[in-house]
């Protein structure tokens, strides 16, 4: 299975803009790692074409959708209008469970709706600094994956991917603090063990499981070698085509 490296460009880039970046990071020409990028809801569309009409490797991933194909939802984005679009969606997110307030059963629904579409759930977790402090950041991140997970079937499971981000390392918080190795090994951990009672052992080895929170060029490769993690969200440091291609090249170094 290859490592996965999703580029999450946030609410950055115009349509214009986030195609020409595309167009940069589609020269990227990985051997061993999957990319994909989350671009913004208003660039879905160009970046669709522009991938269509390129030999390019790099998947698509939304940022966000309604969970409803379609009804009266002004300014929302139903998955059935992503559908063909995007190859992944991320869902979860921490910005979108505190900004949004989108809530574990939102997020099971929207895994349930992306499935249904064969789009990639990528299905974010991650505890809060209150509840790191309060010693309940694995129950809050074991109860995160149970309810993303509630309406997955086993035969379905390895389509889904979950993405650990520690919520207080989040740079787009205006943290200053920074997950040590050890403290994402652990949750990882974590999160692989909830599938597997969920799930069972072998069904749980199928899930690729993913680190984000403030990952730079500088240590990425810790991460991934330290937290035994199939891969990287990155955020800030995907803005930028060259800190993500040094991301990328200690990844395929890592196989």
């Amino acid at each position: 299975m290859f490592m996965l490296l999703i580029a999450n460009w946030k609410m950055n880039f115009s349509p214009v803009e986030a195609v020409r970046n595309f167009k940069k990071f589609s020269k990227l020409a990985p051997q061993k790692t999957s990319l994909v990028i989350a671009v913004p809801q208003i660039a879905l569309a160009n970046i669709a074409e522009a991938k269509a009409s390129s030999q390019t490797p790099l998947q698509v991933a939304a940022q966000n959708f309604n969970f409803h194909p379609n009804g009266a939802y002004t300014g929302e984005v139903g998955i059935e209008q992503i559908n063909g679009l995007a190859d992944y969606a991320l869902i979860g997110h921490s910005e979108r469970r505190i900004y949004a307030y989108e809530t574990d059963k939102d997020c099971a629904r929207k895994v349930a709706a992306a499935l249904s579409v064969k789009i990639h759930p990528i299905l974010c977790v991650g505890e809060t600094a209150h509840d790191r402090d309060r010693g309940q950041a694995e129950l809050v991140v074991r109860a995160q994956v149970a309810a993303g997970l509630a309406g997955v079937a086993s035969n379905r499971l390895a389509e889904v991917v979950v993405a650990y981000e520690p919520v207080w390392a989040i740079s787009g918080f205006g943290s200053a603090k920074i997950a040590k190795p050890a403290d994402a090994a652990k949750m990882l951990a974590v999160v692989r063990d909830e599938i597997k009672v969920l799930f069972g052992g072998e069904k749980s080895k199928q899930v690729q499981i993913l680190y984000g929170g403030s990952v730079n060029p500088d240590n990425a490769a810790t991460y991934v070698l330290k937290s035994k993690a199939d891969g990287l969200l990155v955020g800030n440091a995907s803005l930028n085509v060259y800190s993500f291609r040094d991301i990328l090249d200690k990844m395929e170094l890592l196989r």
